[in-house]
């Protein structure tokens, strides 16, 4: 099959797939920006950022230092594609975590249960 070919159709097939507001990150956006921060403290006593935008729908801002350079790159990709640092940032996190843990899995180190590490947080 012709390589042009075939990268319009994986490119339309994708456009489809993320065509769903609630897939393509946009709609996740603006709930956050309609939503009031609250702030919290999280079981170790330190003050977070919290949106709550329903009982099921919980969010917490992320904050690390990363080099200068890296912000710059991924900005820059970002611009192409057309994403937010919040939806690219997520998915990044979400491909980290599948991929350590089916290392951990693999080589039999017990994956921790995230559910118990936010009881001392406040609902």
């Amino acid at each position: 099959m012709n390589n042009h070919f075939k990268s319009y159709l994986q490119y339309k097939a994708l456009a489809h797939r993320f065509s769903n507001p609630l897939l393509n990150g946009d709609f996740l956006d603006s709930a956050i920006e309609t939503f009031p921060e609250q702030l919290t403290t999280d079981k170790n006593g330190a003050t977070v950022t919290q949106v709550d935008i329903n009982e099921n729908v919980r969010l917490q801002n992320v904050c690390a230092k990363i080099a200068l350079n890296l912000v710059r790159r991924m900005e820059a990709n970002l611009e192409v594609l057309g994403m937010s640092k919040r939806e690219f940032i997520e998915i990044a996190i979400i491909s980290a975590l599948e991929e350590s843990e089916q290392i951990m899995t693999e080589n039999d180190v017990q994956i921790p249960d995230y559910d118990s590490h936010s009881k001392g947080d406040t609902e």
